[in-house]
This record gives structure tokens, sequence and C-alpha cells, in this order.
């Protein structure tokens, strides 16, 4: 039986007095940070866990209750990395192994998943239970995962897939799965991700606006929902909001050739030539010939214009 959240805070708020305290141990800060996780305070917790995990990098505890913000807040490499240490930690440990292959089926790499699960006792329930929720969403036919739906209408996995595999073909369907996927798992925030996506498919771009800023409110390191808030405020021509989103793309993947292409499109628009010739600069630097061949052209073709309009604002200083 789970602690209610009164009895949880009362315990949080016996060990916000021991991390006063001068010297807290890790354990103190880990069950800190795991006690805020469980009150969805993932901000408060990342803080008490990295305390934590600064005065001893192999807690466990600390490295597992980090591993699984991770794969709530949809940051599936840093949770990839952190199982890995927990298993270079205790190499036999059948839940660090789990949480491994939990976060490689959540990222998208079922085999690496499946590999793992291959190594590991068949029998045991929770491997089986993994494995189930892994192959039950294998496949790439709509039709088929519609009719498993049919005998368990609340699976978030066959949901969640749903939600991924109708987003471009069909956005309406879409929808209606990623909202019902979100309703089945509430504690995963990645259908909600997938819903945010499938309103921003479907050009909903205020409602994908207002998904956007709720989930990044409980997940603000989370790359996907950035990325999608960026297109929303970009095609709604909200131009500065949109610059905020995709300076922290670029901030986080310095070689994200088109979220410079598009930060220099906003910076145009709002009169800010300088700041849209060094970004459009750093794009055509980094951009791919072949895939970006398109926005290159256009970029080459906006060059000289944009070149002219300096000159003209410097002229009239």
């Amino acid at each position: 039986q789970k602690a209610t959240p009164i009895v949880l805070k009362e315990l949080l708020t016996k060990l916000q007095n021991l991390t006063a305290k001068a010297n807290p141990t890790a354990s103190i800060w880990a069950a800190r940070g795991a006690i805020e996780s469980a009150l969805k305070d993932k901000i408060a917790a990342k803080k008490s866990l990295t305390n934590a995990l600064a005065i001893e990098p192999k807690n466990s505890f600390a490295l597992t209750t980090r591993a699984e913000i991770s794969l709530a807040e949809g940051d599936f490499a840093r949770a990839i990395n952190e199982a890995k240490i927990l298993l270079q930690i205790s190499p036999n440990s059948t839940g660090a192994k789990i949480l491994l292959a939990r976060a490689y089926a959540e990222s998208g790499n079922r085999t690496e998943a499946l590999k793992i699960l291959d190594t590991m006792d068949a029998t045991d329930s929770n491997v089986a239970a993994l494995r189930n929720s892994i192959t039950a969403t294998d496949s790439v036919n709509a039709a088929d995962l519609e009719k498993q739906l049919e005998n368990d209408p609340k699976n978030a996995a066959i949901l969640g897939r749903l939600c991924i595999l109708l987003r471009t073909e069909n956005p309406s369907r879409a929808l209606d799965y990623c909202r019902r996927a979100s309703i089945a798992e509430l504690n995963n925030v990645n259908h909600a991700v997938g819903f945010g996506a499938a309103l921003v498919q479907a050009k909903q771009f205020e409602n994908a606006v207002i998904i956007f800023r709720r989930i990044l409110q409980v997940a603000p390191d989370n790359f996907t929902s950035h990325a999608n808030l960026a297109t929303a405020l970009f095609q709604l021509k909200r131009y500065t909001e949109a610059k905020t989103e995709y300076q922290w793309l670029t901030e986080k993947q310095p070689n994200l050739a088109i979220a410079y292409y598009f930060l220099a499109i906003a910076h145009d628009n709002l009169g800010e030539y300088w700041d849209s010739m060094a970004n459009y600069q750093q794009f055509l630097k980094i951009a791919d010939a072949t895939e970006n061949k398109l926005e290159i052209e256009k970029v080459n073709l906006r060059l000289p214009i944009l070149q002219k309009q300096m000159k003209k604002v410097k002229s009239k200083k």
C-alpha cells in the first residue's frame, strides 16, 4: 500500500530538517529526492538527488530514482546512461537490467531492450510483463493494434503506439489515441508529449502550446516538448516566444542545423537583422547539403536582401 500525500509530506519535513544539518549523508538526500519525486516536485527531487550523487556517485537508490525521473521526462539518453552506471555497480541486478531495458524500449530501441530481456529469467513476472508490453506494440499495422485494443481498451502501450503510428496519416484518430494513452497512464509524460505532437500535426497550434507549456512545468528539460512548442509558436507567428524555444534547442544541441534556420527566420521577422544573419550563417555552416537542400536554397536567396536591409538600417543611424 502506497503512503498517502499527507504521510509523504510529514516524512519530507523530517528529511528537510535532516538535510539542513551539517554533513547530511547521501542516503538522506536520496530519500528526500525520492519523496519529492513521489510528491511530483521533480525539480526539487533532481536537486536532492544531485546532492546525494555528489557525496556518493555510486548510490544505487539515488541513481535509480534519478533514472525514473529521466524516463518520466522523456530524457531517454540520460536514463540509459544512469541505468548503465547501475549495472556497472551491480552487474547481476535484475532491477537495473529491467530499468535499462525499459529505457531502451521507451526510447524506441526495442531490439536492444529485447536483447537485455533475453539474458534474464523468462519466468520472472517483471521480465515477462515488460517483454509482453514491448512485443504487443511491435506491429506497424494500425488495424492489427486496434484489434488487440478491442480486448484491452485501456492498454497504455498499444494506445501510445497507435498515437505515434497514426500521427501523420490520420491526426484526428491519433489525437484520440494519445488522449486515451495519457488517461490510461497518467504518470507517463511521454503520452502527453505524443498528444501535443499530434495536435501540432493536426495544425491545432493554440491547443498544442497550452499542452506543451503544462508539460514543461513538470518536465522542463523535455527536448521533444521544446521542439514541438517552438514549431507551434512559429506557425502562430509568435516569433518572440518561438525565438526563446529555438535558442534553448540550439544550446542543448549545437549541431541541430534546422533550429538555427528557424531561429534566424524568427529574428528576421522581428527585424533583428544582425542576429538573423548570424544564425543563417551558422545554419549554412553546419547544414547537410542533401537533407537541408531546400532550406539552404531559401537562405541563399534571402541573404543578399538581408544584407541590403542591414545597410539601410545602419545608414539611418
